[in-house]
């Protein structure tokens, strides 16, 4: 895997100006397409991929759900406050469309139903039984994530192999 601390400019031939900086710096990060993503689970463990399907979407939703408590930020007297949620779903959304078009489009339903679940679950539940319940939730799907790598495939998630697509594609 490529840091950007290793990153030497004289090595790829182009010389580093702030025009050309973030094309260069994005080249050294590693990435993998999330249909590229989905195709290679079939090499992993049957279990895993099941667990994969399952909670890693429960991790994306129960944080929404927690952060659309967080109270919205006002912006100006005519303009509509901010919810945080809202905004972790838009760019989700676009960061997915931008990647994939045909898969972001398709997770799309999903996105808007975790932002719709954020801002209608604090006006019909109190907050205490929403975070115990979305807390919860989160805990329970990432303790399955790790126990789907430690005992289906016997190796360690590559959660810090990649960092920055776990935050990007969760």
């Amino acid at each position: 895997m490529v840091f950007l601390t290793k990153y030497v400019p004289h090595s790829t031939g182009h010389s580093l100006t702030a025009d050309n900086l973030p094309t260069l710096l994005l080249r050294q990060i590693p990435y993998k397409p999330p249909i590229k993503h989905l195709i290679s689970l079939p090499d992993s463990h049957p279990v895993n991929v099941a667990i994969h399907m399952v909670f890693v979407p429960l991790i994306f939703a129960t944080s929404i759900i927690l952060v659309g408590l967080i109270p919205p930020i006002p912006i100006s007297s005519n303009v509509p406050s901010l919810h945080l949620s809202d905004v972790g779903v838009a760019v989700y959304a676009i960061g997915y469309i931008l990647l994939e078009p045909l898969a972001g489009v398709g997770l799309l339903p999903f996105l808007l139903g975790c932002g719709y679940l954020a801002r209608t679950l604090p006006a019909q539940y109190p907050r205490d039984v929403i975070i115990k319940y979305a807390s919860g939730g989160n805990v329970a799907s990432w303790i399955a994530q790790f126990a789907g790598h430690g005992l289906a495939e016997g190796r360690a998630p590559a959660l810090l192999d990649n960092l920055f697509q776990v935050c990007c594609l969760f």
